[in-house]
């Protein structure tokens, strides 16, 4: 029963399964868009579950906060944008998916011109990667749970080690807060630009690092390249968030705040909001197959993308033509810091083609339709290799080489042997 769970693989290419991703998308051009807000004041958020604090709190506490101190306008204006930013994300996700075929007839990929190009979205990778977020999601629970039953064993109640987690990053807020200095209180403008280009120097490493070390690669980034075709709901997470991805909650926590508060005496939620709301207009394009010509049809879209390394400057980071890899991944366009600040200076950075790049892993290789076989791939690959290569030198590279070393005996198990991309 258990290897049928690890190497079946399902079809859900059936006209009905077409009515009910209709339905799962309509749903998420709603919820999505509303589900942003509990974040938006915080600046390179890596999810929920993964040490941010988030909630809807944050967006009202300001716009109350406007209103108190008599600035109704600016607190209608606020409320206005991101409204707007609501529908404008509501729309662009039910267009990039209903109007796919069009589109895709229209902007082509350009990437691998002797193949004929997809006319429909994929049902078998949408609902593949569509479980693998399930799954993900429900595997943080899960770890949330043990931290319950561990707590239990040690004589404290479930609730307590449920909440674990909250623990490790209010101590890491708490900790910004008593032992870090503010060395000068900027503006509160010019302190989020230069926050948010401090905090973008070791978020580019920490991403290029992802990219080129395998033991980070499979194990927390390489899904998030998992989908040769991308719509949002498919589109995995940054780091993925179980097994191991909960690892990052406290140094990340403890930085971004610090970094905060190097500038800062008081938390700047108000213009991080502001900061986000633009952000996220070109972020509406840069997981979205269909919508990839817009950078270039909207010169303020395009604009937007280059300043906030999004839309079709981000796109291109997925990429699967071997051009853009290094050590067998994307090293493109890793996005940090305005107008993709640390990309030119560490030579990261390459401009978008106007024809839609492929995606995907490099080489477009052919994935294995089985959602919990590709979320446990990575971990289950480096305990395969570590079992099966005996010398430690070799052991050695397996966790901490980069990411296109490949030692004497090794598989991988979110790969078919052979064939690309259906």
């Amino acid at each position: 029963m258990w290897r049928r769970f690890w190497v079946g693989e399902f079809d859900w290419e059936k006209p009905v399964f077409n009515k009910i991703a209709l339905v799962i998308i309509c749903i998420t051009s709603v919820t999505l868009p509303f589900g942003m807000f509990s974040f938006f004041h915080l600046l390179d958020y890596l999810g929920p579950g993964l040490g941010d604090h988030t909630s809807l709190d944050y967006v009202r506490n300001e716009l109350q906060a406007l209103k108190a101190g008599g600035n109704d306008k600016a607190a209608i204006a606020l409320a206005s944008a991101l409204l707007l930013l609501l529908v404008y994300r509501c729309c662009l996700i039910l267009h990039g998916y209903i109007h796919y075929q069009t589109i895709n007839a229209t902007y082509p990929s350009d990437s691998v011109k002797e193949e004929k190009q997809p006319t429909t979205f994929p049902m078998n990778l949408f609902y593949t990667l569509f479980f693998f977020n399930v799954l993900m999601f429900s595997g943080v629970a899960l770890v949330y749970g043990l931290f319950g039953v561990i707590a239990i064993a040690m004589g404290f109640e479930f609730g307590q080690g449920y909440d674990a987690a909250k623990s490790i990053v209010a101590y890491a807020h708490h900790l910004t807060n008593t032992h870090v200095p503010t060395l000068i209180d900027l503006p509160p403008f010019i302190s989020v630009l230069l926050i948010y280009s401090i905090i973008n120097f070791p978020h580019y490493w920490v991403h290029r690092i992802a990219h080129e070390y395998r033991l980070p690669w499979l194990l927390l980034h390489r899904p998030h390249h998992y989908p040769n075709v991308m719509v949002d709901i498919v589109t995995t997470n940054v780091v993925v968030a179980f097994p191991v991805g909960f690892l990052v909650m406290f140094p990340y926590v403890l930085f971004f705040g610090a970094a905060t508060k190097l500038f800062s005496a008081e938390p700047l939620y108000l213009e991080i909001i502001i900061v986000n709301i633009v952000t996220q207009i070109g972020a509406a394009t840069a997981h979205h197959s269909a919508l990839y010509y817009l950078g270039f049809k909207y010169r303020l879209l395009g604009f937007i993308g280059y300043l906030t390394g999004t839309a079709q400057y981000h796109y291109l980071h997925h990429a699967s033509h071997p051009v853009y890899a290094n050590h067998n991944t994307n090293l493109t366009n890793i996005g940090a810091g305005p107008f993709m600040l640390w990309d030119h200076v560490f030579g990261t950075y390459v401009k978008p083609p106007v024809s839609r790049p492929r995606i995907g892993l490099t080489g477009d290789p052919k994935l294995h339709l089985n959602p919990f076989r590709l979320l446990m791939a990575g971990l289950v690959q480096l305990i395969y290799e570590w079992k099966n290569n005996r010398d430690w030198a070799t052991r050695m590279k397996i966790l901490f080489g980069k990411s296109d070393y490949t030692p004497p005996v090794s598989k991988d198990f979110a790969i078919h042997e052979s064939g690309g991309h259906p």
